[in-house]
This record gives C-alpha cells, structure tokens and sequence, in this order.
C-alpha cells in the first residue's frame, strides 16, 4: 500500500528549484575569484549562509552520522573555498 506524505509538496520548491541555483553560483564564483575580483565572494555568499541555516537547523548535532555532517559542511566548504581563493589572489596582486 501506498503511503502519501502529502497532498501538496509545493512548500519544497524554493529548496527544489533554489538550491541548485545556489551551488551554481558558487561554483561559478571561482572564476572571478581567480582572477581576484570582488564578485567571486559575492555569488559565494549565499551558499555560505544557506551552509549556516542548514546546520542550525539540525536539533539533534551529537546524534547525526558522519556522513551527514559532510553533506552538511560541503555548502559552507565551497563557498568558503572560493573566498580563499579571492583572499589569495588579492594578497598577490598587491605585492
């Protein structure tokens, strides 16, 4: 027998459609910080903050696998890659 969770499952598109989006963004956020411009932290940001209300969101942080912590760190990873990336590439630019 079928069990449906719910009527209506139109509460779960902005992680649906928004979501990847975001992770775009800071994919494509290392072209500019590559080349050190301030747009590279820009399209990371969001990805770091969504990173941050992911974990905040877990009730339980002692109680969940390894596993899903490395999903939940991989947003906060990659934005914050990016942003190295830019911190980098600006620090040898001005020397």
């Amino acid at each position: 027998m079928l069990h449906i969770l719910a009527s209506d499952f139109s509460g779960l598109a902005p992680f649906i459609l928004g979501a990847p989006i975001v992770l775009l963004m800071a994919l494509v956020s290392f072209i500019p910080s590559s080349r050190g411009h301030w747009s590279g932290p820009v399209l990371a940001a969001p990805l770091i903050l969504l990173g941050a209300v992911f974990i905040c969101m877990q009730a339980d942080m002692d109680e969940l696998p390894a596993t899903t912590w490395s999903f939940l760190l991989a947003p906060v990873a990659i934005g914050a890659a990016s942003v190295v990336v830019w911190v980098a590439r600006r620090k040898r630019a001005t020397h």
